[in-house]
């Protein structure tokens, strides 16, 4: 019997020790996709990086512990828009946020060792503000802040002045149209000698262009303020000298109506602005910048 006994003790055992070490392989089964992965947490930079406008930004970040990144995918974002995506070993810029279009570039040389660099050419003030550098594989996904300040000014558009772009238009304007007269006058010299109806044709070819031109120098009034963005400045509020000049002469020369017309359409612009400002400031509900 004892010898029964002490048999049936050692495949008891046996069966124990065969459990535990299936349990023991289970885990380590489970944990080899976590070892695989190889969790890391994102560096940036502490102090904010510093840059002037046109400079190029170089926005820092790496892995901790040091590891690849050239298999993740890494993607940089600016409050909600996309800045740059790298994403199976190439960028993917179709999404991209405009503001960012062909600007930004990612160094890829330092991928291997887990450094990061985005790069973003001719900074701007727009640019500035609080970034995320954002690291995900199968596994684990991190990402850490980088902060950018951009200082100086940008250099304002030159406009030039409507009265030198108007006297520009209007003089090549006539000198078409009075080439155009002196064309037909010379081709139909005959015609015109010997018939009166003529005048009536003549009226009405007056008619059609003086439309034409009022209509067109309007039109191109119209762009170059909306081009100004209707600034809305202390001088706005009342014609300057060359508003009145403008005025007097299109009392005396043929194009007057023209002449008034773009003057009284200026002052109408400045005054609407004016009324609009004022209205803002009164209610500042109805602030644009509250729409």
């Amino acid at each position: 019997m004892l010898p029964l006994e002490s048999s049936q003790g050692v495949m008891d055992l046996s069966r124990l020790l065969c459990h535990l070490f299936s349990f023991l392989i289970s885990i380590l089964l489970l944990e080899i996709p976590t070892l695989a992965s190889g969790k890391f947490s994102v560096i940036g930079p502490t102090e904010p990086i510093q840059v002037s406008v046109g400079e190029v930004a170089e926005l820092p970040c790496h892995l901790s512990p040091t590891q690849s990144a050239e298999h993740m995918e890494v993607v940089w974002f600016q409050s909600t828009r996309l800045v740059h995506l790298y994403r199976d070993g190439e960028d993917h810029l179709r999404d991209q946020d405009q503001d960012y279009k062909e600007r930004t570039e990612l160094v890829k040389d330092s991928l291997a060792s887990g450094n990061v660099t985005l790069k973003i050419r001719d900074a701007r003030l727009l640019d500035e503000g609080n970034y995320k550098c954002h690291f995900e594989d199968d596994f684990h996904l991190e990402e850490a802040d980088v902060m950018l300040r951009v200082s100086g000014e940008e250099a304002k558009p030159v406009l030039v002045s409507w009265m030198i772009v108007f006297i520009v238009y209007i003089t090549a304007f006539w000198v078409l149209t009075l080439s155009f007269f002196v064309w037909i006058i010379l081709r139909y010299q005959e015609h015109l000698t010997q018939t009166g109806p003529w005048l009536w044709e003549i009226n009405g070819i007056l008619v059609v262009t003086w439309s034409y031109e009022i209509g067109i120098a309007m039109y191109f009034l119209w762009i170059l303020l909306r081009c100004q963005g209707f600034s809305h400045t202390e001088e706005s509020d009342k014609l300057d000298w060359m508003d009145w000049v403008a005025f007097l002469i299109s009392l005396f020369l043929p194009w007057r109506m023209t002449v008034t017309l773009l003057t009284l359409f200026k002052g109408l612009c400045c005054c609407k602005i004016k009324g609009c400002c004022e209205l803002s400031e009164r209610n500042p509900r109805t602030s644009p910048n509250n729409l």
